[in-house]
């Protein structure tokens, strides 16, 4: 399970929060020192922090891209630590109703974090067509201005040039200068 807790993807601790370049958790022995032998673990230490790191998934959208492992891991480790000191111990009847009642919540802890997460999956899917539609949009916005038939284009622009040049002629008639109106 401690290995689980502080998987990495990369070079980065995915259930630290913020503190992705540490180690998420480690287990403790009597002492409080760090071990790494499950079987002299006694508690745990979480290194991380409940940061919620965003992203940017469309114009304007931010989405938490991260589940603090907080949420999640101090219960599997206590139920686990509990369950081991009970079966050393062989305390029956606390591994038959206490931790039978923790691994329920921690199941529900667990199913709400799935939860969480399948729920972002779908929001993250769901932004994902949308972005395909407008990008389907704006590639045949783009299409219908940049491409142009070129002989309409042509012949649009020498019929407004044959325009422009009539209504020039017709105005050089109608306005005819005088001398009077250079010696002004």
């Amino acid at each position: 399970m401690l290995q689980l807790a502080n998987t990495r993807s990369g070079d980065r601790y995915i259930f630290g929060g913020f503190n992705t370049k540490s180690q998420s958790f480690d287990t403790l022995d009597l002492n409080g020192a760090v071990t790494t032998d499950p079987a002299a673990a006694t508690s745990w230490q979480y290194n991380g922090d409940n940061g919620d790191i965003q992203r940017a998934v469309a114009p304007g959208v931010k989405l938490g891209v991260n589940v603090s492992g907080d949420r999640v891991f101090p219960q599997v480790f206590d139920a686990l630590i509990g369950i081991r000191d009970d079966l050393r111990n062989r305390a029956q009847a606390s591994l038959s109703e206490d931790r039978l009642n923790e691994l329920d919540s921690v199941h529900d802890d667990i199913l709400n974090a799935l939860g969480e997460v399948g729920a972002k999956g779908s929001r993250l899917e769901i932004t994902k067509r949308q972005l395909s539609a407008q990008h389907l949009n704006d590639s045949g916005l783009i299409s219908q201005t940049e491409d142009v038939d070129m002989s309409e284009a042509i012949m649009h622009l020498s019929a407004q040039q044959a325009a422009l040049q009539a209504a020039m002629a017709s105005g050089a008639r109608v306005i005819q200068p005088k001398l009077m109106d250079f010696l002004r």
